[in-house]
């Protein structure tokens, strides 16, 4: 077969010339040539799909210069050998032609090139955190005349761009343009799931729960090619509506919601926080036993998750309302000496449920008359920190426990300790004045405690109170000698 030497290259209008000219060659060796064989189609290589509209309209030679007809489009992804008996001779003829002269796709023209630089700088803009630049980029694609399916596309991107500004009312309605325009087309799931977010973030929770709703239909009645993506954008909306329903505080419903992701076991779920959130919602809802069950599950499966001091907290103080007090003592125990790795993740969030969990149920245990057990966990909390501020009422609580316990001696050099940190907390101003109540009842206390050690001694040395350890005598009175 004839073909150009490597170092020769044709301008692209004497090539496009050269090409109807070998044209007319094909013509020739069509006609003259026999039919082909059923198995010539089946054997060329799937790989070769004919041109789609994407690349303009093909353009079959005409030869001796004639104006060239256009070649109706084939659907897109065609394959060679799907070609049909009863195509035109036309079409066959300028497929043999592009099957010698393959030099792949037409070139796009210049103005297509710049459309599609448009909507990706505009997209480029978005993500980079330059919405206002995007939105004006886009907006002007749209009242160009680009093809529809890139106005599809800067019409998403836009609604997008609007809701990054803030502009949750003008997204919303982006969103909905987007959706009476291109009722058919796949992206009307993504842009349902985007517009409930907005709904939500405007308060207008009903309508956002209407339109993850509407996620889930259309996801069943288009026909999709990317299954996977578009299950997770349903598996999205189910999250959504139970989100809605958490964050409206209608536990009920989220409880509901929650259980059916759990037990739909999606591989994208994150059960990590959906089992988290429906310990929250069932605490809320005082289902004691359930939280029981489901915080016990969720610190089984998930030791490592910074949620786990709230999950203890409300099992602890879900066990102290069910009376099992040594079980929420356990567990205030636990979240107290949790390992310092896991706690480094998210040191504030640690700090601030193991002194919620442990101050509440050591009071809750110091009213109902567990000094003990209160003693065993304000020893702990005042190893929590070492700031004078949170460790001077932590002492007191200390002193009041040892009181109970009838240990004076202990109780006092609890207070003193307290005492001798008061340099710390004076500053130029003053303690605090929550600080400064908890030294004046410090020292009240030590005082007080003095004079009760000294009323005893006295009220011993006036009673003449005989020592226990020594043996009784006898004595006889002086009227039974006479």
């Amino acid at each position: 077969m004839f073909s150009l030497p490597p170092t020769c290259v044709l301008p692209s209008p004497a090539r496009r010339l050269f090409q109807a000219g070998w044209g007319l060659v094909a013509v020739w060796t069509l006609w003259a040539s026999p039919a082909a064989p059923a198995s010539e189609s089946a054997a060329r290589p799937a790989s070769a799909v004919l041109p789609t509209a994407a690349h303009g309209p093909v353009v079959a030679p005409s030869g001796h210069g004639a104006p060239a007809a256009a070649v109706p489009q084939e659907s897109e992804g065609t394959l060679p050998s799907e070609v049909g008996a009863g195509d035109s001779p036309r079409m066959e003829i300028e497929r043999k032609v592009r099957e010698t002269w393959d030099d792949g796709p037409l070139e796009e023209s210049a103005e297509m090139s710049s459309f599609r630089k448009q909507l990706e700088d505009g997209r480029l803009d978005r993500r980079q955190g330059r919405p206002a630049d995007a939105v004006a980029r886009l907006v002007a694609l749209l009242r160009s005349g680009a093809p529809e399916d890139l106005k599809r596309s800067a019409m998403m991107e836009l609604a997008i761009a609007i809701q990054d500004q803030g502009d949750l009312s003008r997204a919303a309605q982006t969103y909905a343009q987007y959706i009476q325009r291109f009722p058919r087309q796949p992206g009307v799931i993504e842009a349902y799931l985007r517009q409930g977010l907005a709904y939500r973030q405007m308060g207008a929770t009903s309508i956002a729960i209407s339109k993850f709703y509407a996620v889930m239909t259309s996801a069943l009645s288009l026909r999709l090619d990317q299954m996977e993506y578009y299950k997770r954008l349903v598996l999205q909306a189910q999250v959504e509506i139970a989100e809605t329903f958490y964050l409206e505080g209608r536990w009920a419903e989220a409880v509901d919601f929650l259980q059916r992701l759990l037990k739909s076991n999606a591989p994208q779920l994150d059960v990590e926080e959906v089992r988290f959130k429906l310990v929250r919602a069932l605490a809320a809802q005082d289902k004691r036993s359930e939280v029981v069950g489901q915080a016990q599950t969720f610190i089984e499966r998930h030791p490592d998750s910074g949620n786990v001091p709230e999950v203890r907290f409300l099992l602890a103080s879900t066990l102290k309302q069910q009376g099992r007090n040594q079980e929420a003592l356990q567990q205030v125990l636990q979240l107290l000496e949790s390992q310092r790795s896991s706690a480094d993740r998210d040191p504030r969030a640690w700090s601030y449920w193991q002194k919620r969990a442990g101050n509440e149920i050591a009071n809750q245990l110091y009213r109902e008359g567990d000094y003990f057990g209160t003693l065993q966990i304000y020893q702990r909390l005042l190893t929590l920190d070492e700031t004078a501020e949170w460790q001077l009422p932590v002492l007191y609580q200390i002193g009041l426990a040892l009181e109970r316990l009838q240990q004076p001696n202990k109780a006092f050099d609890a207070y003193a300790q307290l005492l001798r940190r008061e340099p710390e907390v004076a500053g130029s101003d003053g303690p605090s004045p929550s600080l400064k109540t908890v030294l004046e009842m410090a020292r009240w206390r030590q005082k007080n405690l003095k004079w009760v050690q000294t009323a005893a001694a006295s009220a011993a040395a006036i009673r003449q109170i005989p020592d226990p350890t020594q043996p009784a005598t006898n004595h006889v009175s002086s009227s039974g000698n006479r």
